[in-house]
């Protein structure tokens, strides 16, 4: 582990070590790396494409906090691009589909279901959208609105965007099937 992040001397030579300091230096190179390796792999992962337009940084995030345990983990699965939206579901098995045509089979727009087009823009939601998000973001909806939502830290906003994921999952389930 020395070796690995750059300490072999500490092994070859203890005595040239402050051992009272050490332990710090050391836990701060073992972040350092681990948060590099956390971008490296965020950056080129393509089910992240969504995620890294809002999450650029290893940090803790306020909605973790702000929101109770049912709510938040249905906006952590839309932030971390795990609902069962085309852009997912069509990557995998026999019958994957091009990523530039995995549309949302619940409209006619032939856009791609991504979370963008999930929360914004199908025509399914929009009864949902007027319910629960501000007309700022969905009227005239843009990449910059959508992140600027998905960084809020306004906790009436979290928890109205995240009652909107949980009941756009319910109807998307029912119209389906």
């Amino acid at each position: 582990m020395l070796d690995d992040y750059g300490f072999s001397y500490v092994w070859n030579y203890p005595a040239s070590v402050d051992l009272n300091k050490f332990h710090m230096i050391f836990k701060e190179r073992a972040l350092d790396v681990f948060k590099q390796n956390w971008f490296n792999s965020v950056s080129v992962n393509k089910c992240l494409d969504s995620y890294k337009t809002y999450k650029f940084m290893f940090c803790f995030e306020e909605y973790l906090d702000l929101l109770p345990v049912r709510l938040r983990s249905h906006l952590s699965k839309l932030r971390l691009c795990s609902i069962k939206l085309a852009i997912e579901t069509g990557r995998y098995g026999n019958n994957a589909i091009d990523r530039n045509r995995r549309f949302c089979s619940l409209c006619g727009l032939r856009e791609i279901e991504d979370e963008y087009h999930f929360v914004f823009v199908c025509p399914a939601y929009d009864h949902l959208r007027r319910m629960y998000l501000k007309p700022v973001y969905y009227v005239r909806p843009s990449v910059y609105k959508f992140v600027e939502l998905m960084k809020s830290d306004s906790k009436r906003e979290l928890l109205k965007l995240a009652t909107y994921i949980i009941n756009a999952i319910q109807l998307r389930k029912l119209l389906l099937n």
